[in-house]
Formats: structure tokens, sequence, C-alpha cells
């Protein structure tokens, strides 16, 4: 079961047929064609959520994040972009210390003209590039920002290419990014590990059900003209 691979912990408290139905459903997104790029809701756990039982795993080498209730049922299933290899991810057990919505970088961003606005360089790191004269410089937006430490590690919203890309935070696309934030509180434990989730691989039932998920049509049948 699901729970196994996460955290090897029983369910007690539900209904087996019920942990094996949500399974079930998150194993048949995994079958979907291109599921990598796309994010998973379970509709009906993301509901039980409450800030008890809500926390983050992050697993490096999948690029994917789990929204969890009680630490193993999958409410939310999303793509992320972790360090690059000069700014790694350190893997590790975390805690959520703050919540802030419209924050900015005062390390990486862009300077720009203090007169004119215009900008004079970008994809800046104030730690290696100096400041030109008459500049002023403007942080990178990182909506919904979740702080794991006070140096700087954090989930926000940000480009999820499907590889390693960011100065070090946990980026997660905004289709999905502003779901989290309203479900994760404050203190709220955020696992990212060096490992994959171990996840089981999709049965037969499931990969069927990726099919009817997929909307996938039998090409031999003869299929109605799209509407222009």
């Amino acid at each position: 079961m699901l729970a196994a691979a996460l955290a090897g912990i029983s369910c007690q408290s539900l209904k087996p047929t019920q942990a094996d139905l949500w399974e079930e459903k998150h194993l048949a997104f995994r079958a979907e064609p291109k599921w990598k790029g796309k994010s998973f809701v379970n509709e009906e756990v993301d509901a039980l959520l409450t800030p008890e039982t809500a926390s983050i795993r992050i697993s490096i080498p999948e690029q994917r994040g789990l929204l969890l209730y009680n630490g193993e049922h999958v409410a939310v299933d999303f793509p992320v972009a972790t360090g690059r290899r000069a700014f790694p991810t350190k893997p590790g057990d975390y805690n959520v210390l703050a919540k802030e919505p419209s924050h900015h970088s005062n390390l990486y961003g862009k300077y720009i003209d203090a007169t004119t606005k215009e900008v004079l360089e970008s994809d800046v790191d104030v730690t290696q590039d100096p400041k030109p004269e008459g500049a002023l410089f403007v942080g990178s937006p990182m909506p919904y920002f979740l702080r794991l430490t006070n140096a700087g590690l954090g989930m926000h919203v940000g480009r999820v290419p499907g590889y390693p890309v960011s100065h070090g935070c946990i980026r997660v696309p905004s289709g999905i990014m502003p779901r989290i934030y309203r479900k994760v509180p404050l203190g709220a434990p955020v696992s990212v590990i060096a490992t994959s989730f171990g996840l089981p691989e999709p049965t037969a039932k499931a990969k069927a059900q990726a099919v009817v998920s997929a909307g996938r049509r039998d090409p031999a049948k003869p299929q109605p003209r799209a509407s222009l």
C-alpha cells in the first residue's frame, strides 16, 4: 500500500477499502501519458486536511512533491524544481517558519536604472554581482512563499521545467502552489529527501483507469469533427 511505501503507518482510523481507492486513483494519475508535467489533486483527501494533519514531502530525484494527509495519504502530487548543481537543495526535515504571500528575494533578482527603470542586468546574485552606479536592486518575486529556514530556503511559485534549476528553493507551479499555501499551516513538517518516494508501480487496473482519465479514443471508430 501507499501508506507503507511512504511512512510505514497503518490505516487504523480508515477503512482499508477507502484507502485502497485513494491509492488506486493516485496510481492511475501516475500511469497517464506525460503525467510528470501535471499535478494531481484528490479532492476527497484534500477536504480532510487540517492544520494538524497536513505535511509535505519533496523528492529531489523525482522532482515531485506530495501534500499528505496524516503523513501517508496523497492529497496533492505536484512537480517541483529544486536547486541546480551550484545551489543544491539540502535534504532534511524542516518546518514552515513563516508564510508570505508576496515575498521577494533579497539575494536574487535584477538591477534596474533608478530613473528610467530600464533593466540593466538580470539574473543577479547580490553576493556576486556588484551594483552598477545609479542602479536599484529588484528582488525576484516569490509568490506564496513558505519559509523553511532563516537562511532563505523556502517553497514558492516559480518556473518548473522538469529538472533542478533554482538557487536552492523549491519551486512549484502557479496553478497548484496557492492550494498548498492555504492548506499548510505554520509549523507544518516538510521533508526533503534524496531518494524517490518508493511508490508502487501502477497496477493493471490503475493503467486502465488512466486510459479513461486521459480520454483516449479508439482510433478504429469514426470521430466527430471538431467545431470551429
